[in-house]
């Protein structure tokens, strides 16, 4: 079974252990219980795209649903808000995270429910009920001489085709699908939470949709409010939409919504003549580092830099989004760019990685000096440097690469005590420049063993 299906398989084999759960009074104090898909993942399975994060409205006892779910099939049970009813089980084989949610709204009701969502693409609901009804219709017969498969016998897409048949909109949320298109569900929603501007953005971006002229002018009557919400929140969400190619989002933060000024409010023209920031010159900048990024992977050495921008810098964040919001504070020094920086609550280690590009002032003496300053963050230096053309910029990288490569591979003939019991140096910073002077002379091919080394280290500190 391919891992798509062992997927699919498994989130239906959760979604009946859930719908168990609800169905038996026993967790439900006699009273009556249902529970529905909701959210990204109903909205998902029509764009036919795989997710592994499953939303679940439940009407009743919440945290004991979701508490016996984590129970029955070794989830780690996580509370997200338990004032609002909010609980996270995370099963780490396949990946999969099932959010286990009340109503938004205190009635208890489904209906309320999706009419306080945010976009109608994102208010949709399938009754888990719908599941135990296809399961009894959508079963396929065993190949000759096979036994029967568990889960009643059915393919994965078979039923996940099926439950969209089952589902519930009120808000015209499938024929915005259908259109593409990003609508707010009230008008109050951006009022309420002013933080769904950028998440309507954010999934305008990802999915490739346009967003509507009512929403768009809402976004723009409460952009203002944005702010007030935590750099959290606003991160989590401009970080995703960071790491999409510019195409997507660059018209809806800097023209149609001009929400970039909101979130970086040295932006506004007023405060702009006093600390050198340009947001016409950041936006081009980050335009300038995604068409960079994108001709060195076309380059062999591009499939080893791919590693640099993708890694994981800190909190599950890469390094591609940082250097997109580096970017954009182009014309400022570490300095003037710390206040943005400490607002924006970025982790100590990914100020240090901003503090290290902006320092680099392009001048290139040799890759050892480049190597020992900046090590591999050189690469995102060198690309944020506006000086440098983009294919002087492309050769740079390409030989840095390969240079990095080569030196992190070294044999290391000499050890750092070595040289201390050996050759009688003070343990400190004479240490670590004689080792950093070996490493450059391998490079160069002058130290080629052991001897070598040796050799050359008495020489250097006349020593017999």
């Amino acid at each position: 079974m391919s891992k798509d299906k062992k997927l699919k398989t498994e989130i239906i084999r959760l979604l009946n252990g859930v719908h168990a759960i609800v169905e038996n009074k026993y967790f439900n104090d006699g009273r009556n219980n249902s529970a529905y898909l909701v959210g990204g993942f109903v909205r998902d399975l029509f764009l036919e795209r795989d997710s592994i994060d499953v939303d679940i409205l439940v009407l009743n006892n919440v945290r004991v649903v979701a508490k016996e779910l984590a129970d029955r099939f070794g989830g780690s049970f996580v509370i997200l808000d338990s004032v609002h009813d909010a609980y996270r089980v995370v099963f780490t084989t396949y990946g999969i995270s099932v959010d286990i949610v009340a109503p938004k709204c205190k009635q208890a009701k489904l209906e309320a429910d999706l009419r306080k969502r945010d976009f109608t693409i994102n208010a949709l609901a399938i009754p888990l009920q719908a599941l135990k009804e296809a399961q009894s219709t959508t079963k396929t017969k065993p190949a000759t001489g096979t036994q029967p498969t568990n889960e009643t016998q059915l393919t994965a897409d078979m039923l996940m085709s099926t439950l969209k048949g089952k589902t519930i909109d009120i808000v015209d949320g499938i024929k915005d699908l259908q259109a593409r298109k990003v609508s707010v569900v009230y008008e109050a929603a951006f009022e309420e939470d002013a933080l769904r501007i950028l998440r309507g953005v954010r999934l305008a971006t990802q999915l490739g949709f346009t967003i509507s002229d009512d929403t768009k002018e809402l976004m723009r009557r409460y952009k203002h409010q944005v702010k007030y919400a935590s750099y959290e929140r606003i991160r989590a969400e401009f970080w995703a939409i960071l790491v999409e190619p510019c195409s997507n989002w660059l018209s809806f933060l800097g023209n149609e919504i001009q929400l970039i000024q909101e979130l970086i409010p040295e932006f506004m023209p007023e405060i702009m003549q006093e600390t050198d920031c340009n947001m016409q010159l950041g936006l081009r900048r980050v335009v300038e580092i995604e068409r960079s990024i994108e001709a060195i992977s076309k380059v062999t050495i591009g499939r080893k830099t791919s590693d640099y921008f993708y890694s994981i810098v800190a909190a599950g964040y890469t390094r591609l989004p940082l250097l997109k919001f580096a970017a954009l504070l182009s014309g400022l020094d570490y300095e003037r760019a710390r206040p943005i920086i400490n607002r924006w609550k970025l982790s100590s280690k990914e100020a240090s990685i901003i503090k290290t590009w902006l320092s680099f002032d392009g001048n290139i003496r040799s890759f050892h000096e480049l190597y020992e300053t900046y090590q591999a963050e050189a690469i995102g230096a060198i690309i944020l440097q506006n000086a440098i053309s983009m294919q002087e910029r492309l050769h740079i990288i390409s030989e840095y690469v390969a240079y990095l490569i080569k030196r992190q591979q070294l044999t290391q003939y000499i050890s750092g005590k070595e040289i201390i019991e050996e050759f009688h140096v003070l343990p400190g910073k004479e240490v670590k420049e004689l080792l950093m002077l070996l490493d450059r002379l391998q490079m160069d091919g002058i130290i080629t063993s052991r001897e070598s080394a040796r050799d050359y280290l008495g020489r250097h500190l006349n020593v017999n």
